[in-house]
């Protein structure tokens, strides 16, 4: 994998690269990150090359409608050196398999502010996630 950033140490994608392909490390995806103004992810765009020169988009994910409440868990996939949302998103747009899937996400906090529980509404019903803090 090779990571670009921005000037403001935001990451702007991700190469994969196969290393045990005939070809010297060709290109297996590309997954290209936006952002909002305030820091926060917009969309990050997945997408897989059909030729040397052409890529198309295998999964879009859109986040919008933030809340001014700091996020818990604002990394990619868990690597502390990425973060991509220092806030709490309120929409999400998954696009893939040419098919849309939208989600609301609702919040409840503690006395302090933090985040104590996260509802996600979709398509296929309500998960409910729980936060502990030590």
């Amino acid at each position: 994998e090779e990571y670009t950033f921005d000037s403001e140490n935001r990451i702007l994608g991700i190469t994969v690269r196969d290393r045990n392909a005939v070809a010297q490390n060709p290109v297996k995806s590309y997954t290209e990150f936006t952002y909002h103004d305030n820091g926060n992810v917009h969309t990050i765009t997945t997408m897989e090359p059909i030729s040397n020169l052409e890529y198309k988009v295998i999964r879009k994910i859109t986040y919008s409608d933030y809340l001014e409440k700091t996020n818990p868990v604002p990394y990619y996939q868990d690597i502390p050196a990425l973060l991509i949302q220092p806030h709490l998103p309120g929409k999400v747009i998954i696009e893939e398999h040419e098919t849309t899937f939208t989600y609301g996400l609702t919040y409840q906090f503690d006395t302090s502010g933090k985040v104590t529980s996260r509802n996600v509404s979709g398509p296929s019903g309500t998960e409910i996630t729980r936060y502990s803090y030590y």
